[in-house]
């Protein structure tokens, strides 16, 4: 199976047609169509019911349509990545990991700051799960990280800046009784799925992650690639996800309420840090830390 026979198939579904397919591929119909064969008989299975005039997918082609579309986009992501440091290679680096719950405007403005003082940098920028941003500043693939955690395991290897604390908050639809609500406590939205923000690899990491923080408040997931996915997802009542409210983060529209989440009688609270390592501090490791405490600093906390 050859990546370019995946992402024909894919243009010709996208396209609705092998022949506008084609066109967009600079290649000849009986080329695509050729190509396409050849999958679908080396997979064994037909991707596609073809009519006279039009074709619809078979249960294997949406299958193959949703994961080899995903895997295209992970072959332009590795393409593009591997070209960047080939031609950066030599410049001073500067590799960021940031919690990909987080929402903010805060890390963006520093690094913009930073990038007009120190155009000579090549800014690695990299939102994953809190497993990889231990990972990553642990094994030196990060510099510095934002992170909504200490690491406690390795207290003395870390500097560690508050940056600010918030309350916690759900975000749910108003067809669920708990929206009603003034407040809910942490073990209370038994039986709704909480959704969560992350990349698939790192699904299993962020599930025990919520369940170890929130206890039965993580007892069902479903998983978001995105923000813009969540909020969708909670607007159509299929879950609530966990929110920090700060002038930064999306307001909830028409039908979605934001309550707060207390634990033992008082407000369940969110904090961010920045993390780096001791030992490997630089002045610009130390200058965008600063400007990053700055941003925080002026944002405003609702």
């Amino acid at each position: 199976m050859l990546l370019k026979q995946i992402r024909y198939f894919v243009m010709v579904v996208e396209c609705g047609s092998f022949t506008e397919a084609a066109v967009r591929c600079y290649i000849s119909q009986s080329a695509v169509s050729q190509q396409v064969k050849a999958l679908e008989d080396e997979l064994g299975v037909q991707l596609f019911n073809r009519g006279k005039r039009n074709f619809t997918l078979t249960e294997a082609g949406k299958y193959m349509y949703r994961h080899g579309r995903e895997l295209i986009q992970d072959a332009e992501k590795l393409t593009d990545e591997v070209i960047k440091i080939g031609k950066t290679e030599g410049c001073p680096r500067i590799r960021i990991g940031y919690l990909k719950l987080y929402s903010g405007n805060e890390l963006s403005a520093a690094i913009a700051q930073f990038r007009q003082k120190m155009p000579e940098f090549v800014i690695d920028i990299k939102s994953v799960g809190h497993d990889e941003l231990y990972r990553g500043i642990y094994n030196g693939s990060f510099d510095v990280v934002l992170n909504d955690e200490r690491f406690d395991s390795m207290p003395g290897d870390f500097e560690y800046f508050t940056l600010k604390e918030s309350n916690v908050y759900i975000d749910i639809s108003e067809q669920y009784e708990l929206s009603s609500r003034p407040y809910i406590d942490a073990g209370e939205p038994r039986g709704i799925p909480c959704i969560i923000v992350v990349d698939k690899a790192q699904r299993s990491d962020e599930k025990a992650f919520y369940a170890k923080r929130y206890g039965t408040m993580g007892a069902n997931f479903i998983y978001a690639g995105d923000w813009g996915e969540a909020r969708m997802l909670v607007a159509a009542g299929a879950g609530f996800s966990v929110v920090e409210n700060t002038d930064s983060a999306f307001v909830p529209g028409k039908g979605v309420k934001r309550i707060p989440v207390y634990k033992n009688g008082e407000p369940l609270k969110w904090q961010y840090y920045f993390i780096c390592r001791k030992e490997k501090q630089s002045e610009a490791k130390k200058y965008l830390t600063e400007l990053v405490i700055n941003q925080f600093k002026q944002a405003t906390v609702i």
